[in-house]
């Protein structure tokens, strides 16, 4: 059902001054009107994205190196937090090799959470080129009101045989529920 013009009377059994007092002149809804558990369980999110499709070397066993970031603002309340990336490496001698990551954050609440990719490879083992979708998340169930950055790190799991190691199609979101 439309309107136009000006409101008076009832509209649906609403008092027009319920409803004209609830939406501004252009249409939007003013600020604090909606009653947040009249809202459906998560119909109202706001998600903030970072992606690179370009490739990234890891260059070290002994700090992190940051291979994606992004800042969110958010308004306050429950967060989810996912990155996903491709590796790549190519041990040259025999052991186990691999790459830690790390995903970090200054969000108060927010969880730290690492993973690994690990392959094993014999002596001579630069046939033994692996390639790893890594997956990484973490939540925060009442982060305050704040802009916050997010990153994904990672570092060589050694560093004494590692020939190459790249990350491509890097993408880390910050997903804010509102509701």
């Amino acid at each position: 059902m439309a309107y136009a013009g000006n409101i008076t009377g009832t509209v649906d059994g609403l008092q027009a001054t319920a409803i004209s007092g609830s939406i501004n002149t252009d249409s939007t809804i003013r600020t604090n009107k909606v009653v947040t558990a009249s809202i459906a369980s998560n119909a109202v999110s706001k998600i903030t994205v970072a992606t690179s499709q370009s490739t990234l070397n890891i260059p070290s066993d002994v700090t992190y190196t940051v291979i994606l970031t992004v800042t969110a603002v958010t308004a306050g309340g429950p967060l989810v937090v996912n990155g996903s990336f491709l590796v790549q490496a190519q041990p040259v001698a025999a052991g186990l090799h691999g790459i830690d990551y790390y995903l970090w954050s200054d969000a108060p609440g927010v969880g730290t959470q690492f993973a690994k990719a690990v392959i094993p490879a014999a002596a001579g083992g630069a046939a033994n080129t692996f390639w790893f979708p890594i997956t990484i998340n973490t939540t925060g169930s009442s982060v305050p009101a704040g802009t916050y950055t997010f990153e994904v790190r990672a570092k060589l799991g050694n560093t004494n045989s590692q020939a190459s190691t790249t990350n491509f199609d890097r993408y880390i979101s910050v997903t804010e529920l509102k509701r």
